[in-house]
């Protein structure tokens, strides 16, 4: 599951995926800024179709590490 999270995040932004880890965040991640981050949510929510409270925005916000962590929950959660 983490290399299609990775593929689909790396696809949504514009970046390679080689450029994409756990210690990845909007501020060393190139194209990852707020008005993206929502573009990511609606993009894991519809692909995953699952659905990301919006206190889980804000968390998923700090990493990708968080944003993995969130989207890996919500599928084994349902």
């Amino acid at each position: 599951m983490d290399k299609e999270i990775k593929e689909l995040f790396a696809s949504v932004i514009g970046i390679k995926i080689d450029d994409l880890n756990d210690e990845s965040t909007p501020k060393n991640t190139n194209n990852w800024d707020s008005l993206n981050h929502l573009v990511l949510i609606a993009a894991f929510e519809d692909a995953f179709e699952i659905d990301i409270e919006p206190e889980e925005i804000a968390f998923m916000f700090k990493s990708f590490c968080n944003f993995k962590s969130v989207v890996e929950q919500k599928l084994v959660n349902g």
